[in-house]
């Protein structure tokens, strides 16, 4: 939008100053032009400010209520749960210890180890966390629960 010149806005001004002056009446009289039965005055048509009813508010407890019930709060309360538990998953990481066991059979046919032998293994592994990627995840955990 283009900013007005200001020589149209001088003019609006006076052209605006103008037809109040014009409509008013005239300072001499003031007397006869309110004193007219034709024109009601100001006090008569306004109603007395005792007569006009006054604003309402409901209770807190029922805002609090109706709040609580509503289905939009109560999905935006979700997403917040879920991306507060989504970043405590990502601080925490997901580098924990896992268990694996093996058993197989061998069997063997030559003669001076022929026969069926069990062999098994278990291993337990962890995998390494680096500080950067802690923190990487912590600066996600935080965009998480920022745009919740």
């Amino acid at each position: 939008m283009k900013p007005l010149s200001k020589p149209f806005t001088l003019s609006a001004l006076s052209a605006a100053l103008a037809l109040t002056l014009t409509a008013a009446p005239s300072w001499g009289a003031e007397k006869a032009w309110a004193n007219s039965a034709d024109t009601p005055s100001l006090q008569t048509a306004l109603p007395a400010l005792s007569e006009l009813p006054s604003p309402t508010l409901p209770q807190i407890a029922a805002v609090d209520q109706i709040l609580t019930e509503t289905p939009a709060l109560q999905e935006a309360q979700a997403l917040q749960q879920a991306a507060a538990q989504n970043g405590a998953v990502l601080r925490a990481g997901t580098n924990e210890f896992t268990g694996q066991a093996q058993v197989q059979q061998r069997r063997i046919e030559s003669l001076p180890d022929s026969g069926r032998y069990n062999e098994w293994q278990l291993l337990i592994n962890r995998q390494l966390r680096l500080p950067s990627q802690a923190q990487a995840d912590g600066r996600m955990a935080e965009a998480l629960q920022t745009s919740a």
